[in-house]
């Protein structure tokens, strides 16, 4: 597939219980082709990582979900899906003269706030990865959030209202030509692309250790083609930490 054509086609909401659901329906009937996005203004239960909760008023915000089939990926190095989703936002942020950073391992950040979530929901056969549903949501026009949701939208940036489905149009477009200009580069290559962009990085940020209950001071030095977090401690420890160890304190 040619990903730099990406969106193939459209399939616009006005409510539905998860744009991620309703594709992964669709595959349940194959009746969808790679490519294909599915836009909703509203969803009643839209989902994030950790299990958490995605709240977005409706027709405010970009709710959208991306389906893309792979030829060959290998199970081993799906973090790169994850790598080429962040990197398409934050290209398509820049585009807009906002400076967007990835908070490991794909929320996409603005001055520590949180503009942008990804879900994303892999399929396999044998020891490939045969299509992901990728979900992502953009705070678009949406100017006031709720107590205890650090967020920010692209309104609150630019001081202008977004048509939304001209956004996701543009936004799905800088995803599948990252796709496509990374997906036979090194994982080394696309990871300083990736890092350049990353929250943290050779730069000391604090974050609260689960299992220690304990914050921890550490400034990241890399990531592992598993999606691993490579750091380095305020006492000068290398560590790798996975998704679950720790919680960000923005």
């Amino acid at each position: 597939m040619d990903y730099s054509q990406i969106p193939v086609k459209v399939v616009h909401l006005n409510t539905v219980d998860s744009t991620n659901n309703y594709i992964a329906k669709l595959v349940q009937m194959n009746n969808v082709d790679s490519g294909t996005v599915v836009l909703a203004d509203f969803q009643t239960a839209g989902r994030g990582q950790r299990g958490t909760n995605w709240q977005s008023v409706s027709g405010e915000n970009m709710i959208a979900s991306l389906y893309v089939e792979w030829t060959t990926l290998d199970l081993a190095h799906q973090f790169r899906i994850s790598m080429y989703v962040a990197l398409g936002i934050c290209k398509f942020l820049r585009a807009h003269n906002v400076e967007a950073m990835i908070k490991w391992p794909n929320d996409i950040l603005v001055h520590s706030k949180k503009i942008c979530g990804v879900l994303i929901e892999n399929q396999s056969r044998g020891n490939l990865i045969s299509s992901s549903v990728i979900g992502i949501g953009l705070n678009v026009n949406q100017l006031d959030f709720p107590d205890g949701i650090n967020g920010i939208s692209l309104s609150n940036l630019t001081g202008k209202s977004e048509n939304v489905k001209f956004v996701a149009l543009q936004l799905f477009q800088c995803i599948g030509e990252v796709i496509q200009q990374y997906q036979h580069y090194s994982f080394e290559w696309l990871a300083k692309s990736y890092c350049g962009f990353l929250y943290g990085f050779e730069a000391y940020v604090k974050a609260w250790e689960v299992n220690e209950n304990q914050e921890l001071v550490f400034k990241i030095t890399g990531v592992t083609p598993m999606g691993l977090l490579q750091i380095e401690t305020a006492e000068g420890k290398s560590r790798l930490l996975d998704l679950k160890e720790v919680h960000f304190v923005l």
